[in-house]
C-alpha cells in the first residue's frame, strides 16, 4: 500500500516508459490500474516528475533508485531515518544516476543521524540538489553533502547546511565544474557557499 513502484523500465506497446513522451505518458497511465485507481495498490510511476510527502529518507532514495533524468520535488517538512539501497550501500542518500533534480519546496528538512559517512552524495553528473535544509548529528565525521569524483557540472544552490560535530565539513567537492552557490553553511566551520 502507497509503495512506489518504478515503471520507467517497463515497455508499453513497444515504448520504454522512461523514453516516453508526455502524450504517451498520460496515454500509458490511462490505462494502468494504480493507487490513483484504488488506493490498497502502489503508485506505478513513469513520469519522471515526481513529488514526495511523506516517509523518510528511504522515500526519496526510493525515487533517486528510479535512474537517470528524474525530477524529484520534497514538500515541506521533516525527513530522517535510515536508507537500504544497492546504490546507496554506505547508507548516504544517493544521488547515482545522471541529469537528476532534487529539489526542496518549502525547505524541507533532512535529518542525518549516523555518523561515519556523508548525508547525500552525488555521484551522477548534471545533478541538481537545491532548496533544503540539511541537518548534520554531533556524530557525524563526513561532509554532509559530497561531491564525487563522477559528479561532473553538479549544482548545490539554496541549501542550509548544519554540521554537527567539529570534524565534519558542510560541501566536499571531489568533481569538477560544480556549481555552488547561495547555500548558508551553519556549524563549526559556517559561513556561505
Amino acid at each position: 500500500v502507497g509503495q512506489l513502484i518504478n515503471g520507467r523500465l517497463a515497455t508499453y506497446d513497444g515504448v520504454l516508459g522512461s523514453a516516453a513522451t508526455p502524450a504517451q505518458i498520460a496515454a500509458i497511465e490511462g490505462k494502468i490500474v494504480d493507487v490513483a485507481d484504488n488506493g490498497t495498490l502502489g503508485d506505478i510511476v513513469i513520469d519522471p516528475h515526481v513529488t514526495i510527502s511523506t516517509g523518510g529518507l528511504q522515500a526519496i532514495q526510493d525515487v533517486l533508485d528510479f535512474g537517470d533524468g528524474m525530477d524529484i520535488t520534497v514538500a515541506s517538512g521533516t525527513y530522517g531515518g535510515p536508507i537500504v539501497s544497492s546504490h546507496a550501500p554506505t547508507g548516504a542518500l544517493t544521488i547515482w544516476a545522471d541529469d537528476v533534480t532534487l529539489r526542496g519546496s518549502g525547505a524541507p528538512t533532512l535529518q542525518f543521524l549516523f555518523g561515519n559517512t556523508s548525508g547525500v552524495i552525488v555521484e551522477g553528473s548534471n545533478a541538481t540538489l537545491t532548496g533544503f535544509a540539511l541537518n548534520g548529528s554531533s556524530a557525524q565525521t563526513a561532509s554532509l553533502v559530497l561531491l564525487a569524483a563522477t559528479a561532473n557540472n553538479a549544482t548545490i544552490s539554496g541549501n542550509t547546511i548544519t554540521t554537527g560535530s567539529a570534524s565534519a565539513y558542510g560541501i566536499h567537492v571531489q568533481s569538477h565544474g560544480a556549481l555552488i552557490q547561495g547555500n548558508t553553511l551553519e556549524g563549526t566551520f559556517g559561513g556561505t557557499a
